[in-house]
């Protein structure tokens, strides 16, 4: 008992000399060995981890990364380090032996569940961090197909963007991403693997889908005003064009009943002057009655197309009044968009594009009128 008392407390010792090599900040392996419990750093911490489902290991790996929930300055300050394009709402990073968590406050009612989902997407790449290599040899695999699972354009175009950019990073975002925002991964055995993080996926994945629910309406939307959109130009070009056509042929027929009526008038001219010179000929009278027929059937003719005429531009005017309803509301679409993110990003930040450590992707929606407006303003300026 003697041998056994001594021998726990020289490995005490150890363990303690060992912590004060390595720092205040020793590895996870060593706490983990250790028995060492973590707390988390605020009761809104703790709420994300109880939240979503987190296990108690996966707790103690979220918590060890010192996870902090700040506001939008010091988080950019935080996470400075982390290459970004666009909206960031989480970040990861690791510095030695110590890893840091940041969550940017958000508090926008249609984004609710960002918050829980962010966290679980951060802890996650925390233990894609811890993984060897033959462990991410084997999830490399089941995480690939697993994407095949994947709908949301969004999301595959933010995947899509990693891939293009670094593997080994495509892979740590498909680890995340996937086991946070994927019901169905269609692979039993990484199903296996995330209840290691998680005891009920379903509810982590719930968040996902919650805060990205506006963003999906206005998809949703923006997919069926776009071909519309493009339907109405497509037929507005074309009916300006036949506009165009009986415009000109308007023309060319009031000049030619200009010149009708000039001859007309001086086929009676000549018949007057004949019958007030003592010649009533009858054949200047006759040829004056023939041109008055002819002249007044192209006149009904005339008035005709000119009706006609009327008539499709009113159709023409009632078709650009719906386009541009259409496009006020697509662009709208793309405020409501961006005014999500307007508290969350850069204040200088204009490019709307993907956050690597946050589930979203921008898709700017901006439909310019410029290609018909000269269409418009012809019709403005003549009509």
């Amino acid at each position: 008992m003697v041998r056994s008392s001594r021998f726990f407390q020289w490995l005490f010792v150890g363990a303690f000399f060992v912590t004060l090599c390595l720092g205040s900040n020793p590895p996870d392996a060593l706490l983990d060995w250790l028995n060492v419990k973590p707390q988390a750093s605020s009761p809104a911490i703790e709420r994300l981890a109880t939240a979503t489902t987190m296990t108690r290991s996966a707790q103690r790996l979220f918590y060890r990364q010192d996870p902090t929930i700040e506001q939008r300055r010091e988080f950019l300050s935080t996470c400075s380090k982390v290459p970004v394009k666009g909206v960031m709402m989480g970040c990861y990073s690791r510095k030695g032996y110590v890893g840091k968590i940041a969550i940017q406050v958000v508090t926008e009612p249609r984004l609710q569940g960002m918050m829980e989902v962010t966290a679980a997407h951060e802890m996650l790449h925390a233990a894609y961090d811890r993984f060897s290599q033959s462990e991410r040899d084997r999830l490399t695999p089941l995480l690939e197909s697993a994407v095949k699972m994947v709908k949301d354009e969004r999301l595959l175009k933010v995947l899509n963007q990693y891939k293009a950019d670094n593997r080994e990073r495509y892979i740590n975002e498909l680890h995340s991403h996937l086991g946070t925002e994927i019901l169905n991964l269609g692979e039993p055995e990484l199903e296996k693997h995330y209840e290691k993080y998680f005891t009920n996926r379903q509810q982590t994945v719930s968040f996902a889908v919650k805060a990205g629910l506006t963003l999906r309406v206005i998809d949703q939307r923006a997919e069926v005003l776009k071909p519309e959109i493009d339907r109405l130009e497509i037929d507005l070009k074309a009916r300006r064009a036949e506009l165009d056509s009986t415009e000109n042929q308007s023309k060319s027929s009031s000049k030619r009943l200009e010149e009708q009526s000039s001859a007309l008038n001086q086929t009676r001219k000549n018949a007057e002057n004949g019958l007030a010179n003592g010649d009533p000929s009858t054949g200047l009278i006759a040829e004056f009655e023939n041109q008055r027929s002819r002249f007044n059937d192209a006149v009904e003719v005339h008035n005709a197309q000119i009706r006609e005429h009327q008539v499709q531009i009113g159709s023409y005017n009632d078709i650009v009044v719906s386009y541009k309803k259409k496009v006020d509301e697509y662009n709208q679409l793309g405020h409501d968009e961006r005014s999500l993110f307007d508290g969350l990003r850069e204040k200088d930040s204009t490019n709307p594009a993907t956050d690597p450590n946050s589930l979203i992707q921008l898709n700017p929606k901006s439909k310019s009128q410029s290609e018909l407006q000269d269409l418009i303003d012809k019709m403005n300026r003549s009509r």
